[in-house]
């Protein structure tokens, strides 16, 4: 094991290891630097993790999900969700999970199959003989491609 060190750092097993070699060898000091950055971002998270769990206790705060047995208190819009599953605002904040849980998988199975065929109908669109349609149809490519997400976000919401 000895050996592989010191052939690591360039030094024979005959040849002692002094501060002033380790120092100047470049592989020495990478080893010791990510070392000291170990010791530091663990340092950190343990403090952190420390700090974080003497403050909950201080506050008296309580973790975990005993929140869903609670009494939601709210209402929802009616939607797919509420007539999956029989909500009122005294029910659990566990059916809310559920009640939004299926409206997203709606909205999102819905999305995707208008999103599909209104790529499919421009595509095609953009293929088409017609000048006039071929041309509106490269044009709302273009908008959607050449404008960036976020701003398109701002403008349709």
């Amino acid at each position: 094991m000895k050996k592989i060190i010191l052939d690591s750092l360039g030094k024979s097993q005959h040849r002692g290891l002094n501060f002033r070699d380790m120092l100047y060898n470049n592989e020495a000091r990478a080893f010791f630097f990510q070392i000291v950055t170990f010791v530091l971002v663990v340092g950190l998270f343990y403090t952190a993790i420390g700090n974080l769990f003497q403050n909950i206790e201080e506050r008296g705060i309580n973790t975990g999900f005993t929140f869903l047995k609670n009494r939601a208190g709210f209402d929802i819009l009616p939607f797919l969700g509420n007539y999956v599953v029989d909500y009122t605002p005294e029910s659990s904040n566990f059916s809310v999970f559920y009640v939004g849980l299926v409206n997203t998988l709606v909205v999102a199975f819905v999305g995707i199959i208008l999103s599909t065929l209104i790529g499919l109908l421009i595509g095609i669109a953009r293929l088409s003989n017609n000048y006039l349609v071929a041309k509106l149809a490269g044009g709302y490519i273009e908008l959607f491609r050449n404008v960036p997400i976020l701003l398109q976000i701002l403008f349709l919401h």
